[in-house]
């Protein structure tokens, strides 16, 4: 029976590693090094090949490779084609999942920086500036300070939004001035701004797992000359270790290029490298390649060493076709053209081999392109000497590829033009094929289109450069919408097309572009310069560098720009939205709100620009426009779902909470994993009391948008209501640390110390958080008490007093300032005070127990007994419903105190330390019996002893009074 048939390409392969021959050495030290084990003080984790163009650094690698996959590795070659390291992460990552090694998470990550960005880059199709609306509590003080920082009270404000502080902060402050929660938080902030260090600790993680499973990686940087200035700090923090976490040391790293590891970047670390310059062929090396090949006459091999100069590629290429004798080498060119043509007698793969050396890289359907459909066989074209393959594209070597490029360039113009425009041609059919699938939006995202578009235009401007020039630079400006990756393979392909067309103005441009597109306003800055672009092409320049302002956070430049661009082009309606979004930048919402108006009269239809009209609306505190802006978008564009999370935030702030759910879920339906859909349906559960469910949706959205400082202080919030106080306090403490510049994170730690019965730790808190919002109801209330548990009376009566002025009729703040007053001997006020509760609530336990203790005083018994009995009646009710509510019984224990029935207080006592208080509420509830026992003169000795419990309990819990 035959066996299965090996496959042209295998047959390719192993005859090329059967031929390779020398770099013993080299080869050995990789050997040693695998057998050696990662424990061995020898033991590199660091391979760096350098040497001219031909010496064979590709071949010793792939070696090198072959020696570790036979000892079981994994290996992942990443090439010149990318662009930073998003790109180099992005190829590892595909590589490995094409080895059976998915790294989920990080492709998740990646995916949802893609997303991001392109929410971004398109700011006219997407806003989001405000945070999640708010919830409320049951009762008491917590509550309101929590109802308050959300903004469901009167005069509180929106939940702020939050961004990283430290390294990045003051740029993520410009960008959060200029997107507002666009970006949701400090982690998406943080992924736009420094993907790189979001990213790699995520693929550091996962590689490290992979390595976990296998006995090596192996991670190989070819072409490193090329690479290196975009990826040389990133690949050093990777290799040795830092801020990107430390991979294990059994993934190695091969790097491999001309030049010399920079020794100012590797000082620290080149003890940790193993290098290796490779030079010319030794002679001996030489005369065993060409031994292996059948080349043996002496006078041949002797005209071989003389003409090649040993380098291995030119060695290689003259074995490849053995000369008759050494007059036959003699006469031959000394270029790598002639001395690959001169052995080929078939006409047609001459010029097929010669032709072939136009496309950067070579597969099945660019040969047949170059080639025709009867040039020959492609098969032939990848077993030629000069030819690498990876990834299943070929490429010539640049020692035969430049002098091809300028042998075709320079023989016939006319034949370098024509190829050249049937490759752009065809590429551009495989574009236009690609995009019959692809939405317009999703274009510049997608790596096979802009392989397309990149691979046409660099034909199209080495056929005809200074026809082509205006629109490449039109392309490279478009490019600055879509990252510093996308930016430097524009530049790239201006400076590779201007050098391989003679081009050396083109070239100087792509040279001058590479060396700024780490800043998309330098680089447009650059192109505005040149002389190239046309007054349209010059306009969109404009628009582009008027958006990238708008990011950076320079938003007189923005507007300068746009302004510009205005003049020329009075109907850009996306210069009209994005000046909007600069005049809002600047704080001129009237202007902006007058630019989105135009931009409506213009195109009505617009859903984008209704709702960045109602974002703007909602930030001028016109909820109800702003709904009905968001209303138009949304009919326009029933998929808008960041629209409907928006007007789920106005619904919410309005108090209007099933439509907000109603709006948080259609969000949610659109996409799953919206952060900030879930976050707002989380508050809504808070709203409602739902607190677990509220918890889980903060842990989605956290999973979606990982340490995003809102979802950590509404689960803070939501944590601490269900008495979860530790988990609470590692929730506001770690939002705290993403920015310590918003306020809010304070607040709630504040909360939770005053929970734990730290009140002296939470005051600074609380101070810092109303320094920010002076008239923050729940702040001051929580404040106001905090200072009566650390008997500040008067400071407790002033904070009282701001609260009324914003709430005039909040019982719960006239029965508690009623009772300051009684300290203070102001019967008269007190009884005001109290009397206003009761009309605003009359039910209201706490204040009945006040009204009775002031009538008392009053001398006014009758009136004092029938309050207490109310609030007897009252409280019996809410205490036979269960112990779970800790407050009635509080409440009841001090009713009972006050009416000085000790038997009944002490029942009431085993009802409230049943429910279980936490630290804070036992203080509260001891200050509250201490206050009464100066207002009444009760015996201290008897109120000691009904409060032993309470402070035995105190004592246990960790609280301290």
């Amino acid at each position: 029976m035959a066996g299965e048939r090996r496959s042209r390409r295998e047959v390719i392969r192993r005859r090329r590693q059967a031929g390779f021959v020398g770099r013993r050495g080299e080869l050995a030290a990789f050997r040693d090094n695998l057998a050696r084990g990662v424990e061995h003080d020898d033991y590199q984790f660091v391979f760096h090949v350098s040497g001219n163009a031909g010496v064979g650094k590709t071949a010793l690698v792939g070696q090198w490779e072959r020696l570790a996959v036979e000892r079981g590795a994994v290996t992942v070659t990443v090439e010149d084609e990318v662009h930073g390291p998003i790109e180099a992460m992005e190829a590892m990552a595909r590589r490995l999942r094409e080895l059976g090694h998915p790294l989920k998470d990080f492709e998740k990550r990646l995916a949802h920086y893609r997303r991001l960005y392109q929410e971004v880059a398109a700011s006219a199709e997407t806003a989001d500036h405000h945070a999640p609306g708010g919830t409320s509590m049951a009762s008491g003080v917590l509550a309101r300070a929590g109802l308050a920082g959300l903004g469901l009270l009167p005069g509180g404000g929106l939940l702020a939004g939050a961004l990283d502080a430290e390294e990045l902060a003051q740029r993520t402050d410009r960008l959060r001035a200029a997107l507002g929660a666009r970006l949701k938080g400090a982690e998406d902030a943080a992924l736009v701004l420094d993907p790189v260090r979001e990213l790699t600790p995520v693929l550091v993680r996962e590689v490290g797992e992979v390595a976990e499973d296998v006995p090596w990686v192996v991670l190989v940087f070819d072409t490193y000359e090329r690479t290196a200035p975009v990826l040389d700090d990133w690949v050093r923090e990777l290799v040795l270790g830092g801020r990107f976490g430390e991979l294990p040391l059994n993934v190695l790293v091969v790097l491999a290029g001309q030049d010399q590891l920079d020794a100012r970047r590797w000082r620290d670390g080149l003890d940790h490298v193993h290098q290796v310059a490779l030079d010319v062929f030794t002679e001996e090396e030489a005369r065993a390649l060409l031994a292996a090949r059948g080349v043996t006459e002496e006078s041949v091999v002797r005209a071989v060493l003389r003409l090649t100069e040993r380098l291995p590629v030119l060695v290689a290429l003259l074995a490849q076709r053995v000369p008759d004798g050494a007059e036959e080498v003699a006469d031959l060119s000394e270029t790598a053209v002639d001395l690959f043509l001169r052995w080929e007698t078939d006409p047609a793969r001459r010029e097929t081999a010669l032709a072939c050396a136009l496309p950067t890289a070579l597969d099945e359907d660019v040969y047949g392109v170059v080639a025709g459909q009867d040039a020959g066989d492609y098969a032939w074209l990848r077993s030629l000497p000069f030819v690498n393959e990876s990834a299943g594209r070929a490429r010539y070597h640049d020692v035969v590829r430049s002098p091809m490029l300028r042998l075709l360039r320079t023989q016939s113009p006319s034949r370098w033009r024509e190829l050249h425009l049937r490759l752009a041609d065809a590429y551009r059919g495989w574009r236009e094929e690609l995009e019959e699938t692809l939405p317009s939006h999703r274009r510049w995202d997608h790596a096979r289109w802009q392989e397309l578009r990149i691979e046409e235009t660099y034909h199209r401007l080495c056929a005809v450069p200074h026809e082509e020039l205006p629109g490449t630079i039109g392309g490279v400006a478009h490019a600055c919408a879509h990252g510093v990756d996308t930016r430097r393979r524009w530049a790239r392909l201006l400076a590779r097309a201007g050098a391989d067309a003679g081009e050396q103005e083109i070239a100087g441009l792509g040279e001058r572009l590479l060396a700024v597109a780490g800043s998309d306003v330098e680089l447009l800055t650059v192109l505005l310069d040149t002389p190239h672009p046309g007054a349209g092409t010059r306009a969109e320049i404009r628009a582009q560098r008027g958006r990238a302002r708008v990011l950076a956070g320079d938003p007189a430049g923005a507007v300068e720009d746009l302004t510009a661009v205005l003049a020329v082009r009075p109907d850009h309606r996306r210069a009209l939205l994005l000046r909007a979004r600069a005049r809002r930048q600047r704080g001129q919402l009237d202007l902006a709100l007058a630019d989105c108006t135009e931009a409506l009269r213009r195109a009505p239809d617009d859903a984008n620009a209704h709702a960045e009209r109602g974002d703007i609306n909602h930030l001028l505190g016109r909820r109800e426009m702003a709904l009905a802006d968001y209303g138009r978008a949304i009919a326009a564009r029933p998929d808008l779902g960041w629209a409907h999370a928006h007007r789920g935030h106005v619904h919410l702030e309005l108090a209007r909470v099933d439509e907000a759910l109603a709006d948080y879920e259609r969000a949610l339906s659109i996409r799953a994993d919206d952060a900030c859909a879930l976050e707002g349906r989380a508050r809504v559960s808070l709203h409602k009391g739902r607190l677990r469910e509220a918890v889980d949706d903060f842990d989605r959205a956290l999973e979606a948008r990982p340490n995003h400082p809102s979802a950590l202080a509404g689960r803070a919030l939501a944590r601490l209501t269900l008495g979860e106080l530790s988990e609470a306090r590692a929730d506001t403490d770690q939002a705290i640390r993403l920015d310590p510049h918003w306020e809010q994170p304070y607040l709630y730690r504040g909360m939770v110390l005053f929970s734990l019965g730290r009140p002296w730790e939470a005051l600074p808190d609380v101070d810092r958080a109303l320094r920010a919002t002076p008239h923050d109801t729940g702040a001051l209330a929580i404040r106001s008490e905090i200072h009566l548990l650390l008997g500040d009376d008067a400071e407790a009566l002033a904070d009282l007093d701001r609260l009324l002025e914003v709430e005039p009729d909040e019982a719960w703040a006239l029965a508690c300032r009623a009772q300051v007053r009684l300290i203070a001997g102001d019967l008269g006020e007190a009884l005001g005070d109290v009397e206003r509760a009761l009309a605003r609530q009359p039910g209201h336990a706490g204040a009945l127990v006040i009204a009775g203790v002031a009538h008392r005083l009053a001398g006014r018994t009758a009136e004092a007994e029938a309050h207490w009995a109310r609030a007897l009646t009252r409280l019996t009710e809410e205490t036979a419903e269960g112990l779970e509510d800790f407050e009635p019984w509080g409440n009841l224990f001090l009713l009972h105190c006050v009416r000085r029935d000790e038997e009944s207080a002490v029942a009431a006592r085993r009802g409230f330390l049943a429910a279980e208080p936490e630290p804070g509420s036992l203080q509260q509830w001891l200050a509250a019996l201490d206050r009464y026992r100066r207002i009444l003169d009760l015996d201290p000795d008897w109120v000691a002893e009904l409060a032993r419990p309470l402070r035995a309990r105190l004592s246990e819990g960790g609280g301290g009074a």
